[in-house]
């Protein structure tokens, strides 16, 4: 009588504790994996924008107590640079990910001559603190897109 209630308690136990188990065992594997996905992804992406546009993203930054945003890139190409700043839908722009919002410059940045190897970076209105630090933005570059750009403080 006894082995008939502890025996199907005790392989209810053995199975749940087995769940438990492979959720945090494989779940955890699949997160880890996913985030590899994603960062192959980017890599895909800023290689693309810099073949195509010249730049390499390195940042983008909240400033000015949440007023601003600092998009900061790297030049690899002066000359793909170059055109990208004759023509301001060419301009990077930003898209919070969380709201949609699309963040963009309404005329065109001051550009020059500038070395490849330089760091430039753009300074962007966040009009209603609407991209905070440690969201994920698009940043979009004529019909480039690189997803999931976390916000640093």
């Amino acid at each position: 009588m006894i082995m008939r209630v502890v025996l199907p308690v005790l392989a209810g136990l053995v199975i749940v504790v087995a769940g438990v188990f492979a959720y945090l065992y494989f779940g955890s594997g699949s997160e880890a994996r996913q985030a590899a996905r994603i960062a192959a992804e980017q890599e895909r992406a800023m290689n693309a924008i810099a073949d195509e546009w010249g730049i390499r993203f390195v940042h983008l930054a909240v400033l000015a107590d949440g007023g601003l945003l600092e998009l900061r890139f790297q030049i690899v190409n002066p000359d793909r640079v170059a055109l990208m700043f004759e023509d301001l839908e060419l301009i990077p722009w930003i898209i919070d990910e969380d709201t949609g919002t699309e963040i963009k410059l309404n005329n065109l940045p001051h550009s020059h001559d500038i070395p490849a190897g330089l760091n430039e970076f753009i300074i962007y209105r966040n009009i209603g603190g609407v991209v905070l630090p440690g969201d994920l933005v698009t940043l979009v570059v004529g019909d480039l897109r690189l997803e999931h750009f976390r916000v640093l403080k």
